[in-house]
């Protein structure tokens, strides 16, 4: 029979593309350099629909869903959706030797967090300095290579684990390992499932879920709730996909990476701010292209950290952290122990001395 106009809102446009990173701006939403209208968007967070783009923050690591102006600069969102890694206690606080990063663990997780890098929940404000031992946390952020995670943005959800408890249940997004008849763990954290529901997939060493738990005696978790969370974007097939994040997983062989879960394949990619030999395990990029069968077959490989020195080393300064090169008066680099990455493996910033040429990548 023919369709008959019934004079109501027309059905919402299929997304075209789907991009994951980190919130940089309102006015609008703005990830991965891209504006998004949002006049008609649906945000989510948690999986629960209805919030407003007032609840969302600078740094909070989100996924956009919309269709992209021909420019490629704009668009039009559809959904948002914000998840967590994790909402928990702060066990321990460590500085690191230059004071400009400290490493949390939280129900055994290691979670980086950067002066000026990582963005801290306004409404009350909470801070870099404010942090402390006992708080409970809501933490966003990328995974990298060695199960750390990146705090892009860090929000204080009560004073101490009692509180928190009274109302909430502690959180974790992780993958399964270790998997055992009623026990699986994330990275030092043991689930323990034996009394939870476990919903929408089989449980399996590899899976990346979601856990919900009213418990927590040293680092087991009783679980409530385990959700099987489709990897990655979650997306089979889409015209355009981006993910921002640190490499994970890397295969030189096949020409594959992971950013957050999503595997990436760069066989045919544009390397912009360095070339493929800078690509390692723990570098942050920004991969774009299309998604094929789960796969993004990405187009452009961008390195987020995309100044380069090549140079000699002028001073070397192992007290505090930092060196100078020959011929670049003004540039001090900080090696900070926590972030950096040495090549070859297993050296440090007592190996580097004066004349010795070092290649650099890092940000501003």
């Amino acid at each position: 029979s023919d369709s008959i106009d019934d004079g109501g809102s027309p059905p919402p446009a299929f997304a075209t593309n789907v991009s994951q990173g980190q919130i940089e701006g309102f006015g609008s939403v703005f990830v991965n350099g891209v504006e998004w209208e949002t006049d008609s968007v649906e945000i989510e967070i948690e999986g629960s629909p209805g919030f407003s783009e007032s609840d969302l923050q600078i740094g909070m690591l989100v996924k956009v869903e919309g269709n992209l102006d021909a420019s490629g600069t704009s668009g039009t969102a559809t959904t948002i959706s914000f998840d967590d890694n994790l909402e928990g206690p702060i066990s321990s606080i460590t500085p690191s030797s230059t004071g400009s990063v400290k490493t949390l663990l939280v129900m055994g997780q290691t979670v980086i967090v950067e002066n000026g890098v990582t963005f801290f929940d306004d409404t009350p404000p909470y801070s870099f300095a404010a942090m402390a031992v006992g708080d409970v946390i809501e933490v966003s952020g990328s995974a990298n290579f060695d199960g750390s995670i990146q705090a892009t943005f860090i929000e204080k959800k009560a004073e101490n684990l009692a509180a928190f408890l009274a109302t909430d249940d502690l959180e974790i997004q992780g993958v399964v390992a270790g998997l055992a008849d009623n026990t699986f763990q994330i990275n030092a954290l043991t689930i323990d499932f034996s009394t939870a529901t476990v919903r929408d997939g089989t449980l399996a060493n590899g899976v990346l879920v979601e856990v919900k738990g009213n418990a927590l005696a040293g680092n087991t978790l009783t679980a409530t709730d385990v959700e099987i969370k489709p990897a990655g974007l979650g997306v089979d097939d889409i015209d355009e996909a981006e993910v921002e994040g640190f490499v994970t997983n890397l295969s030189t062989s096949a020409q594959t990476f992971e950013v957050n879960g999503q595997l990436v394949n760069y066989a045919t990619a544009e390397f912009i701010g360095g070339p493929e030999t800078d690509l390692l395990n723990g570098t942050k990029v920004e991969a774009e292209g299309s998604i094929v069968s789960g796969i993004l077959q990405t187009e452009k490989v961008e390195f987020k950290e995309n100044i380069e020195f090549e140079a000699n080393a002028a001073t070397v300064n192992v007290g505090i952290g930092t060196l100078t090169l020959e011929d670049l008066t003004g540039i001090t680099v900080v090696v900070d122990d926590t972030l950096i990455e040495f090549e070859p493996a297993g050296s440090d910033l007592n190996d580097i001395v004066t004349g010795n040429e070092v290649k650099i990548r890092g940000r501003e």
